[in-house]
């Protein structure tokens, strides 16, 4: 059989009628279904990251980091109790929120009478598994990183429960994004003999959703601005991550292969790729750089590349 250091996450449906739970039987009979949302899916799913059960990501952990809004009226505050009103309902047990905070710094009321508060902020699934990716001291802190296979079957697990709360909001939150204005569908629908229950329901993915077709279009559109402003790009540059770079080595425990640590080469190869982009953009290695465009895309075996566009002042 074939054997891989990659895994694989197929996810079917749309994300809101077949939501990603766990089914646990009951010992006085049925079953009970534990949305990916619970502080108890983890611990559930993932046993060995969790000895003690300790609880998972849920949305109502406390961010050690508040955020600070400007200009907050008597209205606002009512709505928005701060820092000190607002008790905490998380365990103090899991910190995972000191990093991502919004809003740092003091800002200045811009209406009468309103002022700079602290807000109480909850800690999002995607910061929740960022926060446990790192490395910690004393290693107890960081026992996901040693799970190996278990490890990105974690992540990957993660991701997926990012994506999938995404996508339910964008589907709960249509009429917020104004759905409506996208005209493709309903023109469709408006056509002599069109049958409008072939269509089923529309869900219109906006540009804000990275990987949307409007998200994809956008940025065509925007590299061929570039093009037919600037002209055709000179320089075609593809930058792919090493396993063997000596950052990575030094960083691996004993018995630990670079396909068992994604966060830590992706975490390399992003710092790499940003120093060559400010010799090639900023210092001016090839030439004075008018305009750019790159894109990150990955390989198998968990590996990064990225290919860069360049176009030089003539």
């Amino acid at each position: 059989m074939p054997n891989l250091s990659s895994l694989l996450c197929l996810l079917t449906g749309d994300g809101d009628s077949n939501p990603r739970d766990i089914r646990v039987q009951a010992r006085g009979g049925g079953l009970w279904r534990i949305s990916d949302a619970h502080c108890a899916y983890d611990p559930l799913h993932f046993v060995l990251f969790h000895p003690h059960g300790e609880p998972g990501w849920h949305p109502n952990i406390t961010s050690a980091t508040p955020a600070v809004v400007d200009g907050l009226s008597s209205e606002d505050e009512q709505q928005h109790p701060s820092e000190d009103e607002q008790q905490p309902d998380a365990d103090p047990a899991v910190d995972p929120g000191r990093g991502g905070g919004r809003g740092r710094g003091r800002g200045r009321g811009r209406g009468r009478g309103a002022t700079a508060r602290r807000i109480a902020r909850k800690v999002t699934a995607r910061e929740y598994a960022a926060y446990f990716m790192h490395d910690r001291n004393p290693p107890t802190n960081s026992t996901f990183t040693y799970g190996k296979r278990l490890y990105q079957e974690w992540v990957v697990d993660q991701y997926s429960k990012v994506e999938g709360q995404r996508l339910r909001w964008v589907h709960l939150n249509q009429t917020t994004l104004r759905a409506d204005q996208y005209k493709g569908m309903v023109d469709a629908m408006q056509q002599d003999g069109a049958n409008s229950t072939n269509f089923g329901r529309m869900v219109v993915l906006p540009a804000t959703f990275a990987g949307s077709p409007h998200d994809m279009n956008q940025l065509y559109q925007d590299s061929m601005a570039l093009v037919r402003k600037f002209g055709k790009p000179d320089l075609f540059i593809t930058m792919t991550c090493n396993p063997n770079w000596p950052e990575i080595l030094h960083e691996l425990r004993a018995g630990e292969e670079a396909s068992g640590r994604p966060d830590l080469t992706s975490r390399v190869f992003n710092m790499k790729l940003n120093a060559l982009l400010k010799d090639l953009l900023q210092n001016g290695v090839l030439g004075i750089a008018m305009a750019d465009i790159h894109v990150v895309e990955w390989q198998k075996q968990v590996l990064s590349h990225g290919h860069i566009l360049i176009i030089l002042c003539s």
